[in-house]
């Protein structure tokens, strides 16, 4: 997907396509899903700098600043693994972590890609979300909103009229061996050839309680896991 005059075009391209266009670093491309296809754990992190996020407020260096995203961006990862291992008998303990970073006037921004798990489509992830209890969250730094049919801006891109691009901050159990694979690795639905598959069982919630699904959770004092007597989570490692 790409912006242009102030509306979305969409694109058909090939893999190797979109690496050359997005390797010029001039682009504005979007990897586009849907709601029913498998796709990788993903995250979307923010931090408003310009009206003085409480987590940046007194830092005046940029390094500063810089270190205080590199810590949100290893409490999110370690939140998402062990609300993930909480509901696993058998522990995810090598995950395959890929962090890219862009940094603006107004904000610091991170996406985060798990390489090796995959969940059965984003809706399963919204609700994975559900069940996270986090101040990453009400403050609105993590962003759970995206996790529906849409975009996420790939490796090397800009948004329209930014001119700030994604670029690769540090990885987590991934071994570089070039920069196309990187990109590949990096796109959502670019499975690799062996993963783990997060497999919620989600009893009779659809997406419309899905979107609402927080409301639910307050209603319900026992907690949302316990909605229709029980969620299952397992995942399955696919060679």
């Amino acid at each position: 997907m790409v912006k242009k005059n102030h509306c979305y075009q969409y694109y058909t391209l090939d893999y190797d396509t979109i690496f050359e266009l997005s390797y010029q670093k001039m682009f504005h491309l979007f990897e586009c899903f849907e709601g029913d296809e498998k796709i990788k754990l993903f995250l979307d992190m923010d931090i408003d700098i310009k009206n003085d996020s409480k987590y940046i407020v007194n830092l005046k260096s940029d390094k500063e600043k810089q270190n205080v995203l590199n810590q949100i961006i290893d409490e999110a990862i370690k939140l998402v693994l062990d609300k993930i291992n909480e509901l696993n008998q058998n522990k995810l303990n090598d995950a395959k972590i890929l962090i890219m970073k862009s940094e603006s006037n107004t904000k610091l921004s991170a996406h985060v890609i798990f390489q090796n798990i995959v969940f059965e489509n984003v809706y399963h992830i919204k609700y994975l979300f559900s069940l996270l209890n986090s101040e990453l969250i009400s403050d609105k730094i993590l962003d759970d909103f995206i996790y529906r049919r849409g975009t996420f801006r790939m490796l090397w891109n800009s948004k329209a009229y930014k001119n700030i691009n994604l670029e690769i901050s540090k990885t987590i159990n991934y071994q570089f061996t070039d920069d196309k694979t990187l990109f590949m690795d990096c796109l959502l639905k670019n499975l690799p050839n062996e993963y783990y598959l997060i497999k919620l069982d989600i009893p009779n919630i659809d997406k419309p309680v899905l979107k609402n699904i927080k409301q639910h959770k307050k209603l319900n004092k026992d907690g949302i896991i316990n909605i229709n007597n029980e969620i299952i989570c397992i995942f399955e490692k696919i060679y």
